[in-house]
């Protein structure tokens, strides 16, 4: 299931987006490589969506997420200039050669700037 949690107000658009793609995909011609689509339903104020749980008829079943685009970040972070300690020091960590001068400095960054340096 993925769930949203109210806070987040963009998250109510993902919702509904991600609702209307998962109805379209279970009458499509891939139908038989996505989940099912068990029904949406709002619990203590956060909007689940149900579906099948492919891995369930495997005893050892894996499974892979794969993005496919040039991007694994939504538009809005892109214009959001908030810094952030907490991603600098997740940049830091993964790559302490990665910040710049500057960033080194402020000890912090944008979710955009973090997002890049993970793409």
């Amino acid at each position: 299931s993925s769930g949203i949690n109210a806070e987040y107000g963009e998250k109510e658009e993902d919702y509904n987006v991600e609702v209307r793609v998962l109805k379209e995909l279970n009458e499509s011609s891939i139908r038989s490589y996505v989940p099912d689509y068990l029904g949406a339903k709002d619990y203590e104020g956060v909007k689940w969506i149900g579906m099948e749980d492919l891995m369930c008829h495997f005893q050892d079943g894996c499974g892979m997420d794969i993005k496919m685009g040039t991007r694994t970040f939504k538009e809005s972070e892109v214009k959001n200039q908030n810094l952030r300690e907490d991603l600098y020091q997740k940049m830091f960590k993964q790559d302490p050669n990665e910040p710049t001068p500057s960033e080194r400095e402020i000890g912090a960054i944008t979710k955009l700037r973090y997002m890049t340096v993970l793409d």
